[in-house]
């Protein structure tokens, strides 16, 4: 425990002043519409549900990132619904939560919108942080839940 304190403590200049990265997006997010069942997704919904998948596309070991998902209108190209946003961090010694070429499922589905001519809305992703295993970061980290992200890796120093 005190050792990935130490380390926390150590990396936290790193994780808080990095600079924009230019470098490739280091993960990809996709993503399946398909119906979603409320026998195994018990509180939502019926409707139409979008499953996503994310993937380390970096030579690099994860251990936390955040992306916003946004749907439009695919008439207009209107925003439709709510844009919803996911982090995931594990801590360094629990290992990385994503190694490099390795996929992880996102837990639950989110609802798609559904425009008013009645077709499910189009999606597409922001990757806004990714937290690397040495403590550096990828990405502007400017949505809510890249700052709810950088927060929790802050407050996991011990208080003094």
């Amino acid at each position: 425990m005190l050792r990935s304190c130490v380390t926390v403590l150590a990396l936290l200049p790193i994780i808080s002043a990095q600079p924009p990265s230019i470098d490739p997006v280091p993960i990809e997010v996709t993503g399946k519409v398909s119906a979603i069942d409320t026998q195994v997704w018990q509180g939502f919904s019926e409707g139409p549900g979008l499953f996503m998948t994310v993937q380390n596309v970096s030579g690099r070991g994860i251990q936390g990132y955040a992306f916003e998902t946004t749907f439009t209108d695919p008439a207009s190209g209107e925003r439709v619904g709510p844009h919803r946003s996911h982090s995931t961090y594990k801590q360094p010694s629990l290992g990385v939560a994503l190694a490099p070429g390795a996929k992880q499922e996102v837990p639950k589905p989110y609802p798609v919108p559904i425009t008013a001519y009645g077709v499910p809305g189009n999606y597409s992703f922001n990757i806004d942080l990714v937290v690397f295993e040495d403590g550096t970061t990828w990405g502007p980290g400017k949505s809510p839940s890249a700052k709810q992200l950088l927060s929790r890796i802050q407050g996991a120093a011990p208080k003094r």
